[in-house]
C-alpha cells in the first residue's frame, strides 16, 4: 500500500472479503492516527465514513469528537479481545510505510506482512550503512521477486492467510 492510499482504495485481496470497507477504514484510521492521538492529545477526527454518518444530519464538532473517542475505545477494546498475534498482524498491515514501487505493485495492502515474512525467512539480508533491517529486507525482496515469481506468489499466499485469520478473529 503506498502511503497515499487507504485500505479502502486498495482492498482487493481475498483476506479483505470478509471485512467491510468501513471496518478496514476504521482499522487504518486507528493505527495511523487514533491509537497515538488517544494517548497523547485526544482523538479529534473520525474516518471519512463515520464522519459523514450522523442520525441528526450534519454532526457538530462536539459530536465528531465524542464519536471519535467512542470509536477509538471500541477498536482498542476489540484488539484487546483478539489473540495478540492477530492484533499484531492487523497493526502491521494497517500502519503505513513507504515501499518501493515493485513491492507495492506486487503485494499492495499485503506488503507490510510480506516484508515481515521475508525478514523472518532471511533474517540476515545484506545491509547498507544507515539502512534499517526493514529497508534491507525490502531491497533484497525486491531483487528476489524480480527473479523468482513463485517466491512472490508463496509469500502473498502466506500473508493473505495471516490477514484473513486476523480479520476473522
Amino acid at each position: 500500500m503506498s502511503s497515499s492510499e487507504s485500505p479502502r482504495s486498495t482492498a482487493t485481496n481475498s483476506a479483505h472479503e470478509g471485512a467491510t470497507f468501513a471496518v478496514l477504514e476504521d482499522l487504518f484510521w486507528y493505527f495511523s492516527y487514533a491509537e497515538e492521538a488517544r494517548h497523547a492529545r485526544g482523538v479529534l477526527f473520525l474516518p471519512g465514513v463515520d464522519a459523514m454518518q450522523h442520525e441528526h444530519g450534519v454532526p457538530t464538532y462536539v459530536d465528531v469528537i465524542e464519536r471519535a473517542r467512542e470509536l477509538a475505545a471500541s477498536v482498542e477494546d476489540c484488539l484487546e479481545q483478539v489473540d495478540a498475534r492477530h492484533a499484531s498482524v492487523l497493526r502491521t498491515c494497517f500502519t503505513q510505510r513507504p515501499w518501493s514501487r515493485r513491492i507495492d505493485r506486487a503485494f499492495g495492502t499485503l506488503a507490510p506482512l510480506v516484508v515481515r515474512l521475508a525478514g523472518a525467512k532471511d533474517p540476515w539480508p545484506p545491509r547498507h550503512p544507515g539502512e534499517s533491517f526493514e529497508e534491507s529486507v525490502t531491497r533484497a525482496l525486491s531483487v528476489r521477486i524480480s527473479r523468482d515469481a513463485a517466491y512472490a506468489v508463496a509469500l502473498r499466499k502466506e500473508a493473505d492467510a495471516l490477514l484473513t485469520a486476523a480479520c476473522q478473529a
